[in-house]
């Protein structure tokens, strides 16, 4: 688990995503055996950062990311300079890749109710509590999670904890929101620059 504490004093936006985006995906390649990347702080270089992820394979790994704001942006920016491939959440679910793909979703449109009634943004923000997220049912073929969306207490978290044991292959989950105890409930504690991950 990743998270963007050492980032959040720069803002909640597109630097935000960028290293968090990674951070995660030099933690992918280290659980692959593969030589990891040098660290965001020590090469202190956005283009020479940009240059050395467009270096590395990252074979077929399929990466789900959540958020429409700045700091989603900032992560597809990051996912695009890795040479992954986007694509729309029904290929995503359907089709079988012979490259590296990630897709975007909104948190706020993978919303449904409870009790199986329509649904819309407007009735979750006034009764979250009637809510839960569907975005758990698109992990079960996902090998990186990045999440870059806006949560609130208020609102129910991405999936329980004891969800977490049937996502297969889910390797690495990159919160960049850092909301510890918050929307991705293995988020217990915020990371350092320094320490970014802990499993």
């Amino acid at each position: 688990d990743i998270s963007g504490e050492g980032y959040r004093y720069l803002g909640f936006g597109r630097f935000a995503g960028i290293i968090g985006t990674y951070n995660t995906l030099n933690l992918y390649l280290k659980l692959q055996n593969q030589k990891p990347l040098p660290r965001a702080f020590e090469i202190n270089s956005y283009e020479k950062i940009k240059k050395l992820i467009s270096k590395h394979n990252f074979n077929k790994i399929k990466i789900l990311l959540t958020g429409s704001g700045r700091a989603s942006k900032g992560a597809i920016e990051m996912l695009k300079h890795a040479n992954i491939r986007q694509v729309s959440l029904n290929d995503y679910l359907k089709k079988k890749y012979n490259e590296s793909i990630f897709c975007n979703i909104s948190a706020k449109k993978h919303i449904e109710r409870k009790d199986n009634k329509i649904s819309s943004y407007q009735d979750f923000i006034l009764n979250p509590h009637e809510y839960n997220y569907k975005v758990k049912n698109y992990l079960f073929d996902t090998d990186v999670f990045i999440t870059c969306h806006y949560w609130d207490p208020k609102y129910p978290k991405l999936f329980s904890p004891k969800q977490i044991n049937k996502f297969k292959n889910l390797k690495v989950i990159g919160d960049v929101t850092c909301d510890i105890n918050g929307s991705v409930p293995t988020t217990i504690r915020s990371t350092s620059i320094t320490k970014p991950y802990y499993s």
